[in-house]
């Protein structure tokens, strides 16, 4: 609200939705494998979590710039991935920074982790809850990211939620999919996702993805 308020103040159209961060969006964490999930929402084959708040995100961006009212925003943005414009936006937005836009047109061309590893369910029943952060770590240990300034990432590396909160899962059903190019960093890694993730015997109901929405 404080951001807001300061860009009201500045004499410009503001608006702001306050989102769910206790639950990872989409279901790729790291590098390329983000990238990957990026395009695939563009090309309307993505999660609906991230598909839905995109679309959200943008028809309020729509709406704040003066193209219409906000269903007519959504049904703006949504007809973007539909007709496959936001994709090649995307590619033209990578080739105008002196990138190869033929990754957005084909993304098999990222180079894959060489190592990959399955944490599975201790037990059955209902994803209550994710650590969200832990998950982040997770995928730091694998090499997704930086612990000190002069290590370097891994673009690879990574991890793929398989079950996210509120859904079922059987014991031993696939969880969370490691990669990296460290095979050594899967014991922490994986430590770090079980020690995450709450499962319980009673269903779960989801909050809303976006919670509130600051105009």
């Amino acid at each position: 609200s404080m951001m807001v308020a300061i860009g009201k103040a500045a004499g410009k159209n503001m608006v702001a939705l306050v989102t769910d961060m206790d639950v990872p969006l989409g279901h790729a964490v790291g590098n390329s494998l983000e990238v990957v999930e990026a395009i695939e929402t563009l090309r309307g084959q993505g999660p609906k979590d991230l598909t839905d708040i995109c679309v959200e995100l943008a028809a309020n961006m729509l709406h704040a710039g003066g193209k219409g009212e906000i269903e007519d925003c959504r049904k703006m943005a949504r007809g973007a991935i539909a007709d496959g414009s936001a994709l090649r936006t995307l590619a033209a937005m990578v080739e105008a920074q002196g990138g190869d836009p033929r990754y957005i047109l084909e993304p098999e061309r990222f180079e894959r982790a060489p190592f990959s590893f399955v944490v599975k369910a201790p037990k059955s029943g209902y994803i209550a809850h994710v650590d969200a952060e832990a998950y982040g770590l997770a995928a730091l240990a694998l090499g997704a990211g930086r612990a000190r300034k002069e290590d370097a990432i891994d673009p690879t590396a990574g991890l793929v939620i398989h079950r996210k909160t509120g859904e079922k899962i059987e014991e031993g059903e696939p969880l969370v999919t490691l990669y990296t190019s460290r095979e050594d960093a899967f014991e922490e890694a994986s430590r770090r996702i079980l020690e995450a993730t709450t499962i319980t015997a009673e269903a779960v109901t989801r909050r809303p993805l976006i919670l509130d929405r600051i105009v």
